[in-house]
């Protein structure tokens, strides 16, 4: 990961002014978003691991995260890509490609 360090400076640099915690964009829409709200709550940028972003029991939350939620999420989640070997940058792109219904 130290060949990545002055990248993921220069992103949390970047992502700086977004605060947590993550959150759903409308938890008391259903049972799912609830969960999904729950299950956000849990995230932090700094402890984000590969099952977070990778697992499709897990990732779904993403989706529904707020705008300002995912983007405090950002950085730990192209840690945890950069830190595959070899680096996953795909992890991000679907994540930020995910398509949601309007709720």
């Amino acid at each position: 990961m130290n060949e990545h360090r002055e990248t993921l400076a220069l992103i949390d640099a970047a992502f700086a002014t977004a605060s947590g915690p993550a959150r759903c964009r409308d938890p008391r829409h259903c049972s799912e978003c609830e969960e999904a709200d729950k299950m956000l709550l849990d995230l932090n940028p700094q402890d984000l691991n590969y099952v977070d972003v990778s697992s499709e029991r897990r990732n779904w939350i993403f989706a529904l995260a707020t705008d300002e939620s995912f983007r405090w999420l950002t950085p730990g989640i192209i840690r945890v890509a950069l830190e595959q070997r070899p680096p996953q940058p795909h992890l991000f792109f679907e994540l930020i490609s995910q398509s949601t219904t309007d709720i």
